[in-house]
């Protein structure tokens, strides 16, 4: 008996996955994740719960997708802007201004965000999210500092690791006080202060 493959999505039921997965973010920002239902995500796009489950064998798997989705469109955004930079300094600043533009661009993306990242309860599932929040963007910008170090821009006596993960921290500490009160956080003056923070620290010193 041959093994049975699934087929893969057409155009069209992809273009129903993707309005179901950005009506779920949609959905959860306004309501919260605790209180959001197929429902109500169905009622959102005014289609059936039936149309959801078409597409999407339960809540955890749209969820899944979900977080999949936010993970790809913020790191394919922060890539693009960095191919354009040529120095590791342009790349570091690029970092942080891109990840504060896409921000800015997609605060409904970023309620959601935050509303998935604390409705995971276990340790197992913490770390698992964790893990795919983080790595690749502490590789990135530990690659560009090494690279900087290698190029004489930053100081050797600095830890790369050490200093992507302050990084990252930094700008994810900034987005989570946003999301909580946009008045109060300007997410670009936020940037540029932490870029001249970062100067002042770890450029080497000229000649």
């Amino acid at each position: 008996m041959t093994k049975q493959t699934r087929k893969q999505p057409s155009f069209i039921e992809e273009a129903r996955r993707r309005q179901i997965i950005e009506a779920a973010i949609r959905t959860i920002a306004r309501r919260g994740m605790v209180h959001t239902t197929l429902e109500d995500i169905a009622n959102e796009i005014e289609v059936s719960k039936g149309v959801i489950l078409y597409h999407f064998k339960n809540k955890a798997e749209l969820i899944a997708e979900v977080i999949n989705h936010l993970i790809s469109e913020q790191r394919s955004h922060r890539q693009a802007r960095l191919a354009a930079m040529e120095t590791p300094l342009e790349r570091l600043h690029e970092y942080i201004r891109a990840d504060m533009d896409f921000y800015l661009n997609n605060r409904p993306s970023m309620i959601c965000w935050w509303e998935l990242f604390t409705f995971y309860k276990s340790p197992e599932e913490k770390a698992l999210l964790e893990s795919r929040l983080y790595d690749v963007p502490r590789e990135t910008l530990v690659r560009i500092i090494r690279d900087g170090q290698a190029e004489g821009v930053f100081r050797q006596e600095i830890d790369p690791l050490t200093a992507a993960t302050l990084v990252e921290g930094a700008i994810e500490g900034v987005m989570i006080q946003w999301v909580f009160d946009e008045t109060q956080v300007d997410l670009h003056n936020c940037g540029e202060e932490l870029i001249s923070l970062l100067e002042a620290r770890y450029l080497a010193p000229a000649g």
